[in-house]
């Protein structure tokens, strides 16, 4: 009668010797979810951290060719250039060397070549300004300029000035605007700076309209002439 007993006990926890059955609800695993993940977001596009256009394709395209250059990267120093693409190849008249280089923007006025030499460049129509100094062009309301400690971006609503230690910073900065200066103040070490009106829409100071690059017919002509002005100083 004992025995009854214990079995009887036992049968109420593990079914008295006989082995759980498997598909008893209770001992299966939870069904998994057959619902569809919901599709990734795609990521924000990051806003641009100047307010100008990085395409400087239309600028490159005007710099195609073979050039007398003046005045980049150090006062007096002349070269000739040759451009394709924006690979260059920079003549020395004092080394008699050819040296491959690469031509980047920095900003729409601020270039330089990828061994480190920089500076502004201005395309007026056919006139092309490529050394020191400052410059900049106004397209109807907006002026853009290399000047002070960056490039400066100005429109009726305001002016801000833009510089790269590496990543883009804002400089506060006040523009006025006249006939003849467009003058900047910004909350730096600068302080005031200025640019006169070459014209009614080009910027200058006088170091940089005298770097204003002369186009040759050959790549020979380019080397010989920086070979003259060179002889010259």
């Amino acid at each position: 009668m004992l025995r009854y007993a214990i079995c009887a006990a036992a049968f109420a926890l593990t079914g008295c010797g006989r082995q759980a059955d498997s598909t008893d609800p209770r001992s299966s695993p939870a069904p998994t979810s057959t619902k569809p993940a919901a599709p990734a977001q795609p990521a924000e596009a990051a806003k641009p951290a100047v307010p100008w256009s990085t395409d400087n394709s239309a600028a490159l395209a005007k710099l195609q060719g073979v050039w007398l250059v003046k005045g980049f990267g150090m006062y007096g120093a002349v070269s000739a250039w040759k451009f394709d693409g924006e690979k260059v190849t920079v003549y020395s008249p004092e080394k008699k060397t050819e040296t491959p280089d690469v031509f980047l923007f920095e900003s729409p006025c601020a270039v330089r070549l990828d061994s480190g030499y920089g500076g502004t460049l201005v395309i007026d129509g056919d006139d092309v300004y490529l050394g020191l100094g400052g410059g900049g062009w106004k397209h109807g309301d907006v002026i853009v300029a290399c000047m002070g400690s960056g490039t400066v971006y100005s429109t009726p609503a305001g002016c801000a000035t833009y510089t790269k230690r590496p990543d883009w910073q804002t400089v506060e900065t006040t523009c006025t605007r006249s006939d003849a200066r467009f003058v900047t103040n910004e909350k730096s070490n600068y302080g005031e700076s200025s640019l006169r009106f070459f014209n009614d829409h080009t910027l200058l100071t006088d170091q940089l309209a005298a770097s204003k690059l002369t186009k040759l017919a050959s790549w020979d002509a380019a080397k010989a002439a920086a070979d003259k002005v060179a002889k010259a100083h």
